[in-house]
């Protein structure tokens, strides 16, 4: 498996936060802070709530990095458990509002050129899927996590990631057909 040089840095930094060198966690937060936060907005739906779970994230991450066995695991590793500080976060306001709160998909949106208008019908038809392949596109395309990583954050098999990956895109692509005819 080939890795990438920022795959084999980001290594170094959680070997190097295991030795206790706390310069090599402000560069491993510098090097992860905007996928994490993207994808923290993704869950939430808004940029506030994102924030304090990117935080809640960062804390945990802090505490448990001295555990993690497998430094090359620390991208699903960190993916999960800012996954799990986001549900956590949302059914704490779900249950204070009496409601469930909405998923959006505005750091996909904000990623992508406002002006063009063939972004625009992507950006429409991504908002159209559902949660779990927008999430799943998301971490595959925007994020760049390998489908092993990403079994690793879902907690599923790969083949399955693979599969419901493949779904997503066919789902995607007849959304866009269906554009292009309107």
């Amino acid at each position: 498996m080939d890795r990438s040089p920022q795959q084999v840095y980001s290594e170094l930094l959680v070997l190097r936060c295991q030795r206790g060198e706390r310069e090599a966690f402000a560069q491993l937060v510098e090097l992860w802070q905007s996928r994490l936060l993207g994808q923290a907005i993704s869950l939430c739906g808004e940029r506030e709530l994102a924030l304090d779970v990117l935080q809640d994230s960062w804390l945990a991450i802090a505490r448990g990095l001295s555990r993690l066995q497998d430094p090359a695991s620390f991208p699903a590793w960190s993916y999960r458990i800012l996954r799990n500080k986001a549900a956590d976060a949302i059914g704490r306001i779900s249950r204070e509002r009496g409601r469930s709160a909405d998923s959006d998909t505005e750091a996909t949106a904000a990623a992508l050129d406002a002006d063009d208008p063939q972004l625009e019908e992507l950006r429409l038809a991504i908002r159209q899927l559902p949660d779990a392949e927008r999430e799943l596109l998301r971490l595959h395309y925007m994020d760049g996590l390998s489908l092993a990583d990403i079994s690793g954050v879902l907690a599923i098999p790969a083949g399955t990631v693979k599969s419901r990956l493949f779904k997503a895109r066919t789902r995607l692509r007849r959304q866009l057909e269906g554009a292009e005819h309107d």
